[in-house]
């Protein structure tokens, strides 16, 4: 049971889930919104009887809220006027952009709250600024749909929510397997890819996991508690990275996909070549990235570089021979 108090009126409103409450607000935020609202419109957006919404707008006054009701053809509920807040706090062009990323946040990460914050914007937001036109579209799904990897999102998604202990296989940089226990926090996306925030048994410590190295996942039904170390903005590699050095040289004919991996300042234009100047981890993310480019990329330094790249493309050759 949850209990919301209404102090200046010294009602306490006693609430029976968190479901009430969310509709309860949403349907607050239709009236601030709307001049008159009928009770069959509220019960068909939220999915309840005529007598719920009769209730719930008891509720809300009872709770000091300055319902009314006409009856009548033309009747339906609304606030007195000057209870009524300013409904242009935010533009058009801004309700628009926020709509557009929380919308694909539901898509992508099934969670309550994100789901509660979506219904609530649409809510309190004017007809005319939900219709808004688009122009900025966040897409945060792969652009193949990809089965596995919305189950594992979901699957993930609900673990932390539940705080429910995970076990996963997980390749690392150097694609060593190894079996971990997890304790799931936050699921993070950075530069277009999913990590997952967790403590890890087997090390003692918080770890990123890439979602993309997680071949297999168990959620457990254990549960586990949020430790006192944890600090949420504070994310960790799961070890500390060397960097090094890397001189490339790449031919004009790939001009146009070098901004799609590359800095500008890390690129210097020639007449026939372009010379790239990197520092990157000497790692198999690396030479994915250099084979992508085959036959159009030379290494220059460092020798060690060069050379296992060659190795790299020498053994692709033995296998299609």
């Amino acid at each position: 049971m949850q209990s919301l108090t209404s102090g200046h009126q010294g009602f306490v409103l006693v609430m029976e889930d968190k479901v009430k409450i969310d509709r309860l607000i949403s349907m607050l935020l239709t009236l601030v919104n709307r001049e008159k609202v009928t009770a069959k419109e509220l019960a068909e957006k939220f999915e309840v009887s005529i007598r719920t919404v009769q209730r719930d707008m008891d509720t809300l006054s009872a709770a000091g809220i300055p319902v009314y009701s006409d009856v009548g053809k033309s009747g339906g509920y609304s606030l007195l006027e000057n209870y009524k807040i300013d409904k242009s706090f935010l533009k058009n062009e801004e309700a628009s952009l926020l709509m557009s990323f929380i919308n694909s946040l539901v898509k992508a990460v099934p969670n309550s709250d994100v789901k509660s914050i979506y219904q609530k914007l649409v809510t309190s937001l004017p007809e005319e600024q939900n219709n808004e036109y688009r122009k900025f579209i966040f897409q945060i799904n792969p652009w193949v749909e990809d089965t596995n990897f919305n189950n594992q999102l979901k699957e993930l998604s609900q673990a932390i929510e539940e705080r429910n202990r995970v076990k996963i296989e997980y390749y690392d940089l150097d694609n060593n397997k190894t079996k971990r226990l997890i304790e799931p926090y936050s699921l993070i996306m950075k530069g277009g890819t999913w990590y997952l925030h967790a403590y890890c048994k087997l090390r003692n410590d918080f770890r990123l996991f890439k979602l993309s190295r997680i071949t297999d996942q168990e959620i457990l039904v254990e549960k586990f508690t949020i430790s006192e170390s944890f600090k949420p903005w504070e994310y960790a590699d799961s070890e500390e990275i060397h960097t090094e050095r890397i001189v490339l040289v790449f031919k004009d004919t790939v001009r146009g996909r070098l901004l799609d991996h590359f800095n500008k300042e890390q690129i210097e234009y020639g007449e026939k070549e372009i010379r790239v100047v990197v520092h990157y981890p000497d790692d198999e993310w690396l030479y994915s990235l250099l084979l992508s480019f085959v036959p159009y990329v030379k290494v220059i330094e460092p020798e060690h570089v060069r050379d296992k790249f060659v190795q790299k493309l020498m053994s692709g050759l033995e296998m299609n021979n």
